[in-house]
């Protein structure tokens, strides 16, 4: 069996190639920049050179810009995310593609969002993988895993958008961190997310080669304010931390329902927010 990962270089692509090559998968890993494994091509999923990808039997298809604010303030970026996924499923008709896409395509509600909600993005991110799901969803082998927020570190990792890396950003350059928004209608006014780890993420991804099809959502379940996460790393370490202005894009509670898939699968996170939290200080110490 033939695999192809885009975004090979990525936070969750780069773990989720190594595990698949140390499962014994034949495995393509691509990127638009060195991914650092064998038998890699460089590849800009947005041009014509796509065609130079060899036949596979499964795509991974991470590869995408992945900023909420950022797509705010630069939307036609992100149209980038729409080619890119049409591209894959016009390149591979016939191979069954587990695509990455996201809890941003939900608007915001109190209880957890399960897979048969309305769709109703708040950003050009979100609005852009609702468009790339329905495109995806014309091949007839397909997965949709849309991710809460993932974090979590591995040796070797690059900095990514992830909270616990932001937060480590600015403690290392002594600047201040900002919570964007306290007056959100939740008990201490943050908003609320559900952290889920990056290695369950990973372990999610390698339960979709047993021929699971169908929209899934990958979280925790659970609901932690941005200031309670906020707290348990100031516990750990120093950090200044100051509130301002909501961004735009931004929802108040965004929790995953995951027991579709826990079903399907019998997938089950392991790893709790204070276990990944206690895991990155760890790694980031050594």
């Amino acid at each position: 069996m033939k695999i192809l990962v885009t975004g090979a270089s990525g936070y969750i692509g780069k773990i989720l190639t190594k595990k698949l090559l140390f499962m014994g998968y034949k495995v393509i890993p691509t990127d638009i920049i060195s991914t650092g494994f064998n038998e890699e091509v460089i590849c800009d999923l947005t041009k014509d050179d796509i065609h130079e990808l060899p036949e596979v039997d499964i795509v991974f298809h991470l590869a995408a810009h992945k900023s909420v604010p950022e797509s705010v303030k630069n939307p036609t970026k992100y149209l980038e995310n729409v080619l890119m996924t049409h591209n894959i499923v016009k390149r591979y008709p016939n191979a069954h593609i587990i695509f990455s896409s996201t809890a941003a395509v939900y608007k915001n509600k109190k209880l957890p969002h399960k897979e048969t909600d309305i769709l109703s993005p708040e950003s050009p991110y979100g609005s852009g993988k609702v468009a790339c799901e329905y495109i995806v969803q014309h091949n007839p082998k397909h997965t949709i895993l849309r991710y809460f927020n993932v974090i979590g570190y591995y040796k070797g990792a690059k900095r990514s958008t992830n909270v616990l890396d932001i937060l480590s950003s600015c403690r290392d350059e002594g600047k201040t961190f900002y919570i964007t928004g306290n007056d959100f209608d939740t008990t201490d006014g943050t908003g609320i997310r559900d952290y889920i780890d990056l290695n369950d993420v990973v372990e999610a991804h390698i339960k979709c080669l047993k021929k699971v099809y169908g929209i899934y959502n990958i979280g925790s379940g659970k609901g932690i304010s941005v200031k309670e996460m906020i707290e348990a790393y100031t516990n750990k370490f120093k950090l200044n931390y100051e509130y301002t202005n909501r961004r735009k894009g931004d929802v108040a509670i965004s929790v995953a329902n995951c027991e579709k898939f826990e079903d399907k699968t019998g997938w089950k996170p392991k790893i709790s927010f204070e276990e990944s939290l206690e895991s990155y200080i760890n790694i980031k110490k050594t």
